[in-house]
């Protein structure tokens, strides 16, 4: 019989630099309009949960909530599109969805202006692109009887998904980042199939799993230190003054469709905040000028609107935006 156990771990926002990764309106094209967004979408969240009848409609709650946010940031606050709030924001929600959503800005591109010190998106890209390899790759091997082939091709996998973060974001601290309960999770998969250490390309580019960390492929129950920097921002305003898709941006998501105006760039917002030292949402670094606009089809984009998708699972949700639920292992296969 086959059994999937589906393991997630956890980035712990508070162990992070907390102010790196939560939403902001300081330093924003248009901080006002900014405050007035995140503040908007927080209301509209706590209505949504308090509304919604069962665990299903809460996730989507949450997912409804990450939507407006980025929003916000990309009509109010798009020369910080590319930077650890942002980021961190669209990772939260696309770990969480089964379904393939283009997303402005994400990931950002190397060496972005105003970018992160971890390219979370690239982080989460190349992890589930690996982790997918563990059913539909992995899986044409459960028939080889005799040979180790579906056991090495899951180590790989998973092993691949883990190097991302080490490959992507050599320099940044592992601490708080969940690699702890990662380790944890892969120890116990470990335990039913043997050891997954001594990886190397020869053993997994055979299956087609390559590693984003210069071809290392390190054992997921034993994880080196990782680098020693907290994740940041980089200091200072953002180079951006123009947005960076255009005045106006559409894009599609949980069936919406959204058609977002840009503000105009105020460099008194901008310089009166910092990235690197932004606040919470509720605060603001001066009045703005411009202003932004989003619409769904010909009607205001509601915060409050309950999306109906199933998740296939009833988690808890993180309304605060402090933990940041990453599926490094997502899908561990054991055969009895």
């Amino acid at each position: 019989m086959q059994k999937f156990l589906t393991a997630t771990a956890l980035f712990a926002g508070s162990t992070l630099a907390a102010n790196a990764t939560t939403p902001s309106a300081s330093g924003c094209v248009d901080s006002s309009a900014m405050t007035t967004c995140l503040n908007k979408a927080e209301a509209d969240l706590t209505a949504c949960i308090a509304a919604a009848g069962n665990d299903d409609l809460v996730i989507a709650c949450g997912w409804q909530d990450d939507i407006n946010k980025m929003l916000c940031y990309q009509g109010s606050c798009w020369n910080k599109a590319y930077s650890c709030e942002y980021q961190y924001l669209v990772s939260s929600y696309k770990i969480q969805r089964t379904v393939d959503e283009k997303i402005p800005f994400y990931p950002a591109p190397d060496k972005a202006p105003g970018g992160c010190s971890c390219n979370l998106g690239e982080v989460v890209t190349n992890a589930t692109l690996s982790l997918a390899k563990v059913s539909n790759t992995c899986n044409q091997y459960t028939t080889s009887i005799g040979t180790n082939d579906l056991t090495t091709c899951q180590c790989c996998a998973w092993s691949a998904a883990v190097s991302a973060f080490y490959g992507i974001c050599p320099d940044t601290s592992s601490a708080g980042l969940g690699l702890t309960n990662l380790s944890a999770q892969a120890a116990a998969y470990e335990g039913t199939i043997g050891s997954c250490s001594g990886l190397t390309s020869s053993n997994c580019l055979r299956y087609g799993i390559g590693s984003a960390d210069n071809g290392k492929y390190l054992d997921p129950a034993n994880l080196p230190a990782g680098g020693s920097q907290p994740l940041s921002t980089t200091s200072g305003p953002s180079s951006l003054t123009t947005p960076p898709a255009g005045a106006t941006i559409t894009w599609t998501a949980l069936s919406q469709t959204f058609t977002v105006t840009a503000a105009a760039y105020n460099s008194a917002d901008v310089s009166a905040g910092s990235t690197a030292t932004s606040t919470g949402a509720g605060s603001s670094s001066g009045g703005g000028s411009g202003g932004s606009t989003v619409t769904t089809g010909t009607a205001t984009v509601s915060a409050g609107a309950v999306v109906t998708g199933k998740t296939g699972t009833a988690a808890a949700l993180q309304t605060s935006q402090a933990f940041w639920v990453m599926a490094m292992i997502a899908l561990g296969v054991i055969y009895m």
